[in-house]
């Protein structure tokens, strides 16, 4: 497969403030993967109102995203991963594009999952290291049944000349020999509304079944 240019969406990226004295303490412990819950793919639940289904048998995901939103695949080489990224439309009340990212990058045939998952809470611990914000532990959630960590974080943003507070959600996890990594990213006010969004996204993602 040729490899194709990512889309020239405009990025919204937290910012970063070193912090040299910042100290990362140890990951905190991640229980064990439960069996995933398989997806019935034949028979498909709707999606909520307002809602529309995606699937991409290439990638092996099926979910529901709000309307409207544009959709956009592609494909790094490099890295090995292949993505879709799901773009709200422009809001002139906004300048702060909300943007749902689903990427899928390979590992090898002899991964462990405990240690990819274990490694992405201390990427996760580090980035707050980094930023300067505080080290609090990692949460861990179920994703489609697979064992997932996931972070949040805030912070400002020139857009435009103007200053504003960006927050970014993310969970990752470990699945059929790819570490999946979920996330979104939006304006910070009003407070709830990216949360609620990514909530409902996890909620309707579903891994299709391998054979």
């Amino acid at each position: 497969m040729a490899r194709s240019t990512r889309p020239a969406i405009l990025s919204v990226v937290l910012v970063v403030l070193l912090s040299a004295c910042a100290t990362v303490p140890p990951p905190t412990p991640m229980p064990t993967t439960p069996a995933p819950t398989p997806y019935p793919s034949e028979t498909p639940l709707p999606c909520p109102s307002g809602h529309e289904r995606y699937v991409d048998g290439d990638t092996g995901f099926s979910v529901c995203y709000p309307s409207g939103w544009t959709t956009s695949r592609y494909e790094d080489a490099e890295k090995k991963a292949v993505g879709v990224d799901f773009t709200a439309p422009t809001e002139t009340a906004s300048p702060v594009p909300k943007r749902i990212s689903v990427r899928a990058a390979a590992v090898t045939a002899t991964y462990d999952e405990a240690q990819l998952l274990e490694d992405f809470v201390i990427e996760l611990m580090n980035r707050r290291a980094r930023s300067g914000q505080e080290v609090v532990p990692i949460q861990s959630i179920l994703v489609d049944g697979w064992q997932a960590a996931e972070d949040v974080q805030e912070g400002p943003v020139q857009l435009g000349g103007v200053q504003v507070r960006v927050t970014q959600w993310m969970a990752g996890f470990p699945a059929y020999q790819n570490m999946w990594y979920i996330s979104i990213s939006g304006p910070s006010e009003p407070k709830e509304e990216v949360e609620t969004i990514y909530r409902q996204f996890l909620l309707e993602f579903h891994l299709l079944p391998r054979s």
